[in-house]
């Protein structure tokens, strides 16, 4: 997991790709080990996926300064 910085956004995909693993952009929520819940169109609606590997995965900043708190 990583923060979705910009150098975070070109790095991670190289990395799932090197890791022959799939990568998530932005996940706001963790359901379960394998259930995440990403934001799509803008914002405007979250989409659940599931996957079958451990992925590699960004998230929002502003999520990891919620958590801090």
């Amino acid at each position: 997991m990583a923060p979705a910085s910009s150098l975070a956004k070109a790095a991670m995909p190289r990395a799932a790709a090197k890791l022959d693993v799939d990568q998530i952009s932005e996940i706001v929520e963790v359901k379960s080990e394998d259930t995440f819940v990403r934001p799509i169109y803008a914002g405007n609606a979250l989409a659940t996926v599931k996957v079958l590997q451990p992925p590699v995965c960004t998230l929002p900043c502003s999520s990891l300064l919620r958590a801090s708190t």
